[in-house]
């Protein structure tokens, strides 16, 4: 059994552009991402297996640990890509708030994907399939680099050439407890 401990950072979005609605349903952007020091915790328990299964908990009782989470999603999304099987439990410590723009779930299962690869040794090149159609921030957490430019629905990453001391370098977040999901964002 291999059990890891992975910080899932938070991000900011430091101008977001949107240039239109898209055929697929989808908008397309233009974006700037920083990732920030406000972190989930994750932990996993991966066991090779006969069977495939995937087991959730986390210490905010208001998200779904079934299949409609994001990181059950994508284990299960993963895995069946790659045809690995094994009993993999995912403990997750929300300290990102939900619903607030920061990127918490997709960094979640950014975090999951790139820790059953890690583990399984999954080639890089189906995780990053999986994680852009799981989300569109999912691949700028794999991406690991603190600032990327998005484009296209935001999963399409380019690597910030310019000087980051130019960036903020401290943000005050404010949550004032009012969730506004992505998706009814962009819709509205």
């Amino acid at each position: 059994m291999k059990e890891l401990w992975l910080l899932a950072p938070a991000k900011v979005n430091l101008f977001l552009k949107v240039l239109g609605k898209r055929e697929d349903g989808f908008h397309e952007i233009e974006t700037l991402f920083q990732g920030i020091n406000l972190y989930d915790e994750i932990t996993m328990r991966i066991s090779r297996s006969e069977e495939l299964s995937v087991t959730m908990s986390c210490n905010d009782h208001s998200l779904p640990i079934d299949s409609r989470n994001l990181c059950v999603q994508g284990a299960y999304a993963l895995m069946n890509a790659s045809g690995k099987k094994a009993s993999i439990d995912i403990s997750l410590t929300k300290k990102i708030p939900v619903s607030a723009g920061l990127g918490g779930g997709s960094s979640d299962v950014a975090s999951v994907l790139r820790g059953l690869m890690e583990a399984l040794d999954i080639d890089k090149t189906i995780v990053q399939n999986i994680a852009a159609k799981i989300g569109s921030d999912v691949p700028f957490f794999l991406f690991k680099k603190p600032v990327a430019f998005g484009y296209g629905r935001g999963e399409q990453l380019k690597a910030y050439q310019g000087e980051l001391s130019v960036l903020p370098r401290y943000f005050l977040l404010i949550f004032p407890h009012i969730p506004i999901s992505a998706g009814w964002a962009y819709k509205a």
